[in-house]
């Protein structure tokens, strides 16, 4: 204490650190001893330096003795003093957690979301706010509660963002829910996208056949794709997809190239038309490899174009962009020739007649 009342202001430092070294090297303290390491540290923090202040409060929020008032001192200043408490404190109490998860600034929004002992609702506030490093340091954190409500509001964002998009994938157990971060995925989770796809798109029954469209744009790629233009085989990729082109772009540059693959079955290439391009557009890892070509070519064959167009319009985050009518139009016969007069009276068709089918119980 005399020290700490020396004028000395370049020893303050140097015995704050060593003061608060002497405190946690023992586990337990009496009552009194407490109140003197408190007394004497909120007399020299507020002449010590940042550095000093952001060292001494990294030891100080893992130790369990350590004062409140302390805790609030070195919250209040902020920075990274703070962060070490709001990360590691146990503490710093619930109710103040969740004020300052809800409006602190975004490091110590990042320090919160990476509590190991995180609940329910810090995770819901957290994942609410508007900060991309948030959402991802809350994703990373494997000991939060991430429900699938949680879960859900955070993939459109990683669909957009590759850190927050592997995080995501790393944490939902549904496949089904994973095909906006097809580009984020491993290889086998892409496999069990592709798979839930299927499933869902096997209620159709019918399969339409390719539309003009589809058959100009199919040939507008494999030329592309012999002329060597890559640029030019991405933008019709994009027009075709409906798609932005960076997304084109992305699915172009895919190291593993199942999302060409795809995209290929969308606009139902034929197959030996995805072996050329295949050969030809995507990196030489895919393009020099016999075995990768002709998975990659099988790949397109054995998704139906709608699980396909499923799985593209959810990376593009148009789900309902590419989803093409299950019914083809009819024309009306009865309509009027000229829309600017009034139609003849539609003859009425009257409704077949229906069957009565009596079932009879057996003894």
């Amino acid at each position: 204490m005399a020290l700490g009342k020396r004028e000395e202001l370049e020893m303050r430092p140097v015995l704050l650190r060593v003061l608060t070294d002497m405190f946690i090297a023992q586990p337990s303290h009496s009552r009194d001893e407490i109140k003197q390491f408190e007394a004497i540290l909120l007399g020299l923090v507020g002449h010590a330096d940042q550095q000093t202040r952001d060292m001494i409060a990294a030891k100080l929020a893992r130790f369990g003795a350590t004062p409140p008032s302390v805790v609030e001192r070195l919250i209040a200043d902020g920075g990274t003093a703070a962060a070490e408490f709001l990360a590691h404190s146990s503490l710093v109490g619930h109710e103040r957690l969740v004020a300052a998860a809800r409006d602190c600034d975004e490091s110590l929004a990042i320090a919160i979301a990476r509590r190991p002992d995180l609940d329910d609702e810090l995770a819901r506030i957290l994942a609410a706010r508007p900060e991309i490093a948030v959402a991802r340091a809350l994703m990373e954190n494997f000991a939060a509660p991430v429900g699938e409500d949680v879960a859900a509001s955070l993939i459109e964002r990683g669909r957009v963002d590759a850190e927050l998009g592997a995080a995501l994938c790393k944490r939902v157990d549904d496949a089904a829910q994973l095909s906006p971060l097809f580009l984020r995925a491993s290889p086998r989770l892409r496999a069990d996208i592709i798979l839930a796809a299927r499933r869902a798109d096997f209620v159709i029954k019918t399969r339409q056949p390719r539309g003009a469209g589809e058959a100009l744009i199919a040939g507008e790629l494999e030329r592309a794709a012999m002329d060597g233009d890559t640029p030019l085989f991405t933008a019709i990729l994009a027009r075709g997809l409906g798609a932005t082109l960076n997304l084109a772009h992305e699915i172009v540059d895919d190291a593993h190239g199942e999302p060409l693959a795809l995209s290929m079955a969308a606009l139902r290439v034929s197959a030996d038309a995805v072996a050329r391009i295949m050969m030809l557009v995507p990196a030489p890892a895919i393009a020099h490899s016999a075995a990768r070509v002709r998975a990659l070519t099988q790949l397109s064959i054995d998704v139906a174009p709608g699980a396909a167009r499923a799985i593209v319009a959810a990376m593009a985050g148009t789900p309902k962009l590419l989803q093409r009518p299950e019914t083809a139009p009819v024309a009306d016969m009865t309509a009027s020739p000229t829309p600017s007069r009034p139609a003849t009276t539609a003859r009425e068709i009257a409704p077949p007649p229906r069957k009565l089918v009596l079932l009879r119980r057996h003894a």
